[in-house]
């Protein structure tokens, strides 16, 4: 008894100790990086709309759910709309975290040094890092994913409706939130099923699933229902919008699974050291699998431990019945792997498993080496992330194009972005007085829309602040020379992006310059109307 006090009191000073690290970690340079796109989304729609009203047109257009962005609306009316107070609310869900996949992995395994290990991953992983400090929803998204995953664990352990309650309302939430809760959902309802096949064939592991699988199908159903209203006024209207292809990602399925929780997928520029040490982290991450699966089948065998190997069974489903669901929706054909960042819904289950194999190590020698090789292979990944390097945010130099713009503007120039929400950005970091206008994708965003297809919206109202138009206002690259006549120069911003547009500037207008260091992000055009010499 007083060997538990003393593992739990250091278990409470090393989680401390952990949740400082992780914080100090995400604080990093998160005041240097600018907004990228996807923070930008974020600004625009919680920033720049004029009412909850707008929100919620808004984020039906853009295929995303309106919880956050109102949340977030909120956020900024109180902490302001600075790199840091935005990006501070993804910080806090992600440090909570930290000892909330500790409290889970001791209580799954009733083992402090698994929530121990997996607080530790957890903590200083290079995918957390990047995004508890970035102005989206995934940590906010993991978090609640972590803890219904927790409530529902709880609900097949005492086969108590108040869990599954707790587990529905954060389902709910996710969901309304962003239409990737459907994961987690999803994963749940299929490892239930799964649960019972189990149970009716092998009774010593779950009991009571048939009963089980009843409940959760009520509740699961009654969580969808309340989703319905929403899914119907956004999602199926534009139905054929979503693109469901596997194709483009089925050859790099382990480069997103296994790689980019600890990895960040970091291997792709080639250096020899990190190739080394990512190699090396390979080997100690198989090592620890090896002994966790070899504990589990001798066990299995033997019918010991039954909680020990029905919480093995059920960390397993979690990650790889998530992976499945993953991989046949849209998410998986969507980006490279190397900016995966939906796989952070199943960073918490391979950190459980991980932390449980390491534990099952009995040479303590022999398990601080596997540790510490897993920790170091994710050294570089983790520093670059900190570091915030250019290569490894985009390469965006956003503001040394504006303040380049604000050093040549003159009077009657028009800065124009065609394509993109970078117009979001410019009226944040422009430090002139041009204004500024771009086409804006407010209607049928998504895979149906290719960039000949995006509307200009009018120009009045452009200079500070985004304003919604009526349908009615809203042109093509037909209308670009009754727009832009009033003007004497246009500086192109991002030309490169939407070459009809540029061709049409080539065409129609008097091209001046395209500066070096800033070509081909930024043309500069003469209005030959206006100039005719």
């Amino acid at each position: 008894m007083n060997n538990f006090h003393f593992n739990l009191k250091n278990s409470f000073i090393f989680i401390i100790i952990l949740i400082a690290i992780g914080a100090g970690l995400r604080l990093i340079n998160i005041s240097e990086e600018e907004f990228w796109y996807d923070e930008i989304l974020s600004l625009t729609v919680s920033y720049y709309t004029d009412s909850i009203k707008d929100i919620i047109l808004y984020t039906r257009e853009f295929y995303h759910p309106p919880l956050f962005y109102l949340i977030m609306r909120w956020w900024m009316f109180f902490f302001g709309y600075t790199e840091v107070s935005t990006r501070f609310f993804a910080l806090i869900f992600s440090v909570l975290i930290i000892p909330s996949i500790y409290y889970f992995g001791k209580k799954l395994f009733n083992n402090h040094q698994v929530g121990l290990m997996a607080a530790l991953f957890a903590a200083v992983s290079p995918l957390a890092v990047e995004y508890g400090q970035e102005a989206r929803p995934y940590s906010l998204l993991a978090f609640l994913a972590l803890w219904s995953f927790y409530f529902f664990w709880r609900f097949l352990t005492t086969s108590r409706r108040r869990h599954l309650f707790w587990a529905s309302i954060l389902n709910l939430i996710g969901l309304y939130i962003h239409f990737d809760f459907f994961i987690p959902l999803v994963s749940q309802l299929l490892i239930v099923f799964i649960l019972k096949i189990i149970a009716s064939r092998n009774p010593h592991y779950f009991r009571n699933q048939l009963e089980l699988w009843r409940d959760y199908s009520v509740f699961c159903g009654a969580t969808f229902l309340l989703f319905l209203p929403w899914l119907l006024y956004s999602f199926i209207p534009n139905i054929t919008g979503v693109a469901y292809a596997l194709k483009k990602s089925a050859p790099l399925i382990t480069r997103i699974i296994f790689e980019g929780d600890f990895w960040f997928n970091i291997s792709d520029s080639q250096e020899r050291l990190q190739a080394v040490l990512v190699f090396i982290g390979h080997i100690a991450f198989g090592v620890a699998l090896f002994f966790l699966f070899r504990n589990f089948f001798h066990k299995y065998k033997q019918q010991d431990k039954v909680y020990e190997m029905g919480s093995v069974i059920f960390i397993f489903l979690w990650y790889a019945i998530s992976i499945f669901v993953y991989l046949i929706s849209p998410l998986s054909s969507m980006y490279t792997p190397k900016w995966q960042r939906h796989i952070i819904f199943f960073s918490a289950p391979l950190y459980l498993m991980l932390s449980y194999g390491l534990t099952l190590i009995k040479v303590k020698w022999f398990q601080f080496a596997v540790l510490s090789g897993i920790l170091i292979s994710m050294a570089i990944p983790l520093i670059m992330v900190t570091r915030n390097d250019s290569e490894w945010s985009f390469g965006h130099k956003n503001k040394e194009y504006l303040a380049y713009i604000a050093e040549n503007e003159e009077r009657g120039d028009l800065i124009f972005i065609p394509g993109t929400l970078w117009e979001s950005l410019a009226l944040y970091y422009y430090p002139g007085i041009t204004p500024i206008s771009s086409f804006l994708p407010l209607r049928g965003y998504n895979s149906i829309t290719t960039r000949e297809n995006y509307f200009l919206p009018a120009l009045l109202e452009a200079r500070y602040k985004y304003k919604r138009v009526p349908e009615d206002d809203y042109v093509g690259i037909e209308e670009l020379d009754q727009l832009t006549k009033p003007y004497k120069r246009v500086w192109l911003l991002f030309g490169n992006q939407t070459s009809p547009v540029l061709h049409w500037f080539i065409a129609n207008w008097r091209f001046i310059n395209c500066p070096e260091p800033f070509c081909p992000q930024v043309y500069l055009f003469e209005n030959p109307k206006i100039n005719p010499n």
